[in-house]
């Protein structure tokens, strides 16, 4: 489970290390009213595999 600060802002204040299923679930299904969030995971996700496709090495 992430956490926030009073300001909504994720804490702690440096790079956190997370699971694409928990970015899922903490940013697109907590947002049942969204009509965007969905199809923007989509987006990112097909973008990743085609980096994936292209740099078979690995990015960061």
């Amino acid at each position: 489970m992430l956490e926030y600060d009073l300001n909504g802002y994720l804490k702690p204040y440096q790079p956190i290390p997370l699971s694409i299923n928990l970015f899922e679930e903490e940013f697109v299904r907590n947002f049942v009213t969204s009509t965007t969030r969905q199809r923007l995971f989509n987006a990112y996700q097909a973008y990743n595999a085609r980096l994936i496709e292209l740099l078979p090495e690995g990015f960061t």
